[in-house]
């Protein structure tokens, strides 16, 4: 997966935009559900991966 900025990518001449919630496997921008999949269908644990982030979040959070 790429991540690139919105503001620059928007323009670019190949951008697809995505235009609804159930077909968001089109387009540049992809929902937090669809990438959740995404990584249960390349064989990780989306749950997991959730609870990794949450406990980033607080440890980043705590740090401040």
């Amino acid at each position: 997966m790429h991540l690139t900025n919105y503001a620059i990518n928007k323009s670019a001449s190949n951008y697809i935009m995505n235009k609804g919630s159930e077909k968001d496997e089109v387009g540049h921008k992809r929902s937090l559900t669809f990438a959740l999949k995404y990584i249960d269908q390349m064989g990780f644990d989306s749950k997991q991966v959730l609870l990794d982030i949450k406990d980033t979040i607080i440890k980043t959070i705590c740090t401040v």
